[in-house]
This record gives C-alpha cells, sequence and structure tokens, in this order.
C-alpha cells in the first residue's frame, strides 16, 4: 500500500504481517510488527474522535445508495460525529465508497480504517472525503484497481535499501521543506490497491 502525503510504502503478508515501509526517495526502510503498523494508522491517535470517557464519538451509516468505481460496486456509507453533549446534533464527518467485491483481509481493512478515521466496515476504501467547514474536501481516490501475481521477493526486504531503527528516521530523512509541503497539501491521495492471485 502507498501513501503519498506521507511518502511511504508499506509491504506485509500473512500469516505474520511482518511489515516493511519504505522511502522510495530516501531509499530507506524499517520493518514493524502487525501490532506496530496497525497501530501506526489506528483510529486512537486522535483525541477529538473520542469522548470524556475514551468512548468512540464517530458512527457511519449506509445511505443506500450505489456506484461504479472502476467496474466494481461501491456502497456509499456518511461517517457522523456524535454530540458530546445531550441534546447536541449530529455533525457530518466523511463521505467513503466502500466496494465488498475487494476480498480484503482484516489488517488491510484496519489501515484504510484508521488512516481516514472511520469506523471499520468490510471491504475496501475506493474514495473519500471529508468535511472542511462545510465544504467536502476529497481524501482518498483509487486510480487503478488489479490482481497481479507477485513473486516472492517483493515480501522480502528490498535490495539497495538501508535499514533504519523506525519510521521516525524514515521520515525525518526529507527535507523540512517537504515535510511542510505534505502537512499542508490538501490533494487526495492517490491510491493504488492491487491484492494477489496464486500464479
Amino acid at each position: 500500500m502507498k501513501f503519498d502525503k506521507l511518502g511511504i510504502t508499506l509491504v506485509s503478508k500473512a500469516p505474520a504481517w511482518i511489515g516493511y515501509v519504505y522511502n522510495d526517495q530516501s531509499h530507506k526502510y524499517c520493518e514493524m510488527t502487525m501490532e506496530q503498523w496497525t497501530k501506526r494508522f489506528t483510529l486512537g491517535r486522535t483525541g477529538s474522535l473520542k469522548g470524556p470517557k475514551g468512548e468512540l464519538l464517530l458512527v457511519a451509516r449506509k445511505t443506500g445508495k450505489t456506484t461504479t468505481i472502476l467496474g466494481l460496486k461501491a456502497n456509499e456509507w456518511k461517517v457522523y460525529r456524535k454530540p458530546v453533549t445531550p441534546g447536541g446534533k449530529e455533525e457530518l464527518k466523511m463521505d467513503v465508497w466502500i466496494s465488498p467485491e475487494i476480498g480484503a483481509p482484516k489488517q488491510i481493512e484496519e489501515v484504510f480504517s484508521g488512516f481516514l478515521r472511520f469506523p471499520l466496515q468490510k471491504g475496501v476504501v475506493l474514495k473519500a472525503s471529508h468535511d472542511n467547514y462545510g465544504r467536502m474536501v476529497p481524501d482518498l481516490e483509487t486510480l487503478e484497481v488489479k490482481k497481479t501475481a507477485f513473486q516472492p521477493a517483493i515480501f522480502e526486504p528490498r535490495k539497495g535499501y538501508t535499514k533504519v531503527k523506525d519510521e521516525m528516521q524514515l521520515i525525518m530523512d526529507e527535507s523540512t521543506d517537504d515535510m511542510i509541503g505534505g502537512a499542508l497539501d490538501t490533494t487526495p491521495t492517490k491510491t493504488t490497491v492491487t491484492h494477489p492471485v496464486k500464479p
């Protein structure tokens, strides 16, 4: 999985789900356990999405609308933030299109859920946008979905890449200007979803 705004690529496989996280600009990588890389993309990092007792304030509701994205059926979900005080109104936070036609492992679904900050749902997110002061801003747009036969070597550390201690070292190798530019970038993440088939 590629995360353009973060400038990294994550590669992992069952059953151990050891993750290799690559920075293609610096040609460096780090290794993470499944617990580490799923925690990296978890909802729990954002305090504003939790209530006083730590409960998750987001709720996802299926709208009943469907569309076709790159030949795949996708269902629309609206994600709302529950009111914190009695009598308060729900706030629309996200508009998400999820395809149930891609049989992704739960670990991959958790990555999409955590990265986009919405409650875990079955399927793969193909398109997403969030509310920004009353205007829906794109977060994710899928450009290609394909099945491909991966060689076993793709799940091993890449040749020519230097191993570093952790993801922080991986990202800190970028220049300050690049990091600030990425943080301020409002363009949607471009995502290519690939899932392996047996050769």
